[in-house]
């Protein structure tokens, strides 16, 4: 393996997460290469140093907090209204819809609703009626196939009984 390749995999071998073929060829890459044996040792010094008390070693300004949200520009972030007479307005839109329907229905007479009211039940009756007449006549056929077939196998249970007796 060339160094590149190696390079790209040291900070996995610090850490141990190669697998052992890439460990084994990452070890005996770094046998030979001084370069990438200091590579390795300013990772694992960096490891070392991220892993340890970092606010031992880093002091943050104590004005940092005040330089932060001074240089906040307000105006840019102002307050933001929301528009709630618009969501109104959508449903306002679907409640006219709604009451003009009612309205409509309302003008119409009553004579026509108690029509209409029994045209659809008498068209649900004529549409059960087409629907079953066919099934029910179905049905009267099976029995009478089903009776058939008892007959049949009552015969045929006499001729085998016969047969039987006749020997």
């Amino acid at each position: 393996m060339c160094c590149d390749e190696n390079r790209k995999m040291l900070h996995e071998y610090a850490l141990g997460k190669l697998s052992e073929l890439e460990s084994h060829a990452v070890a005996k890459h770094l046998k030979s290469c001084d370069r990438c044996r200091r590579e390795l040792a300013e990772i694992k010094e960096l490891k070392a140093f991220l892993k340890s008390d970092i606010q031992k070693n880093i002091r943050l300004p104590a004005d940092l907090k005040f330089s932060i949200m001074s240089s906040i520009d307000l105006k840019r972030y102002k307050k933001s209204y929301k528009n709630t007479l618009g969501e109104l307005a959508n449903w306002g839109m679907s409640l006219v819809a709604a009451g003009l329907i009612l309205l409509i229905l309302n003008m119409a007479p009553r004579e026509d609703l108690v029509r209409v009211q029994n045209d659809l039940y008498n068209t649900g009756e004529n549409i059960t009626k087409r629907i079953s007449q066919p099934l029910s006549s179905i049905n009267e056929r099976i029995d009478k196939l089903t009776y058939g077939i008892t007959q049949l196998d009552g015969i045929v249970g006499r001729i085998e009984k016969e047969k039987e007796g006749g020997k």
